[in-house]
């Protein structure tokens, strides 16, 4: 298994990683071995690897117009993978380190990222856009909508559900969050779940072996790009005045959870951040925005 099989594998086997996000860092460091063979003119070798060449390859990438946040996932890729080698001596200290402090500014453009919040008023027209197409597409997307508004699970961890993952009469659903089982109650989103189940599904697979909770018109596991379609197109129909995201669902299901009176930590949980940070940090933008629209109206 060469240098960057056994980086993946220690990915996958981490536990904190979800199969998207392995898929995601494993694509990035493909893309800086692909910039390192192109340089030498043969594939490169673990040896051929050091610090230089690594903040090299991200100048570049900066130069290509990538996103700030895009950016810095490249970057903590391949800080992690210098840390990770560096335990065996492979890469030292001082090559962690000037990967680590490349570009510092990214952290504050990301930081200013604008946060969207999709108001209550606009939640409601998003709903009552969707009731008046009595549809199984229709009945799908409004417990999709529904189940991701009420959870805010993240985009990844929906389209993996299966139908064994939820218990409509008790009123629970069963995600996997690091390895571990997590029991989520369930309240909002049950009559739309059971509706979509009842009137909806069956009419997308005929099939008893397909497990998936949210199937396509193709009768499989909806994908990541099918969710972002169906909600670019409500938003669209709905006339919604900002996007209908899942990262903008997400967020406003955070708002709900800070109005709640729920802790960081309680909050970190249900989101399934394995970073501590990444939750205070997104707080801290929703406190800004909420902060800048009360003064707005004042």
């Amino acid at each position: 298994m060469d240098y960057y099989q056994t980086y993946i594998k220690s990915l996958e086997k981490n536990g904190d990683y979800s199969k998207n996000t392995v898929q995601a860092y494993s694509s990035d460091l493909k893309r800086f071995l692909q910039f390192l063979q192109d340089r030498l003119g043969r594939k490169p070798s673990i040896g051929d690897i050091n610090s230089k060449v690594i903040t090299e390859f991200l100048d570049t990438e900066i130069d290509s117009g990538l996103s700030a946040s895009t950016l810095h996932r490249r970057k903590v890729v391949l800080v992690q993978f210098v840390q990770h080698f560096a335990k065996s001596g492979i890469f030292s200290k001082e090559d962690f380190y000037e990967v680590l402090s490349w570009r510092q500014k990214l952290w504050k453009e990301i930081y200013k990222r604008e946060v969207v919040i999709i108001s209550e008023v606009e939640i409601k027209k998003l709903f009552s856009t969707i009731e008046k197409e009595q549809s199984p597409k229709a009945y799908r997307d409004a417990a999709l909508i529904s189940l991701l508004l009420e959870t805010g699970l993240p985009i990844g961890k929906l389209i993996s559900l299966d139908l064994s993952d939820i218990d409509l009469v008790r009123k629970q659903l069963e995600v996997s969050n690091h390895g571990t089982k997590q029991t989520i109650s369930l309240e909002k989103s049950v009559s739309l779940l059971n509706r979509y189940l009842s009137e909806g599904r069956k009419e997308y697979t005929q099939s008893d072996s397909e497990a998936a909770l949210f199937v396509s018109q193709m009768g499989g596991r909806i994908s990541r790009q099918g969710v972002w379609q169906l909600l670019k197109e409500w938003g669209e129909k709905a006339r919604l005045t900002v996007p209908a995201t899942p990262r903008n669902l997400r967020n406003t299901k955070v708002r709900e959870m800070m109005k709640s009176g729920l802790s960081t930590a309680e909050i970190q949980r249900k989101l399934g951040h394995s970073n501590r940070y990444s939750t205070r940090a997104l707080l801290r933008k929703i406190n800004r925005k909420e902060f800048e629209s009360q003064r707005s109206k004042s």
